[in-house]
């Protein structure tokens, strides 16, 4: 004989329904996120906190910086602006004023053109007056101008050269940038 075997054809279970997470388990759940999510903004919080402190600093360091730069440069520069630029534009000023007799030459053919420097700068443009080509140049002197003046003049037109305003604008603006930013450092 063999071994009898249980049949469960006749047996129904009823299947288990699942209504889903118990309402424990969800509750749970929600307090679980929201924990969470305020640990996270906590987080959040503090390192957009830091990194601002960071980003000043660097700020606040980088003005350090370019305050400390323009005060170590602050001598150079008055000195260029005192002593190299009226140097510079004063040796220039003799080539300054042949090129624009030049191209005066050019455009008035034969028309005489008045040239009127102080008795310092007649000097230095006697030698360059002679090179240049065209019309007669006749030179004047009127030492009521500033040794980086000068004015030259046709029946047509008249046109002035006055480097001293040039140097003082380049020293203005040097002077500008110098204390802008001494200014914006000290106001923020």
């Amino acid at each position: 004989m063999g071994l009898p075997l249980e049949c469960f054809d006749l047996l129904r279970v009823d299947p288990v329904r699942d209504d889903g997470p118990s309402a424990d388990y969800l509750a749970g759940l929600a307090q679980g996120r929201e924990n969470a999510i305020r640990e996270f903004d906590a987080d959040q919080t503090v390192l957009r906190s830091d990194l601002l402190s960071a980003i000043g600093d660097l700020g606040f360091g980088y003005a350090e910086a370019r305050r400390h730069l323009l005060r170590s440069l602050e001598p150079l520069l008055s000195q260029i602006a005192m002593t190299v630029v009226p140097t510079l534009l004063r040796e220039g000023m003799a080539i300054e004023l042949a090129q624009h007799l030049t191209n005066l030459a050019q455009d008035a053919a034969n028309t005489p053109i008045k040239l009127v420097v102080n008795s310092a700068n007649a000097g230095r443009l006697r030698p360059l007056l002679a090179d240049i080509p065209g019309p007669p140049i006749i030179p004047d002197i009127d030492d009521s101008l500033g040794d980086g003046d000068a004015y030259w003049a046709t029946p047509q037109a008249e046109c002035a050269l006055d480097l001293d305003s040039m140097v003082t604008g380049i020293r203005d603006a040097l002077a500008a940038v110098i204390d802008d930013t001494y200014k914006g450092v000290q106001n923020g």
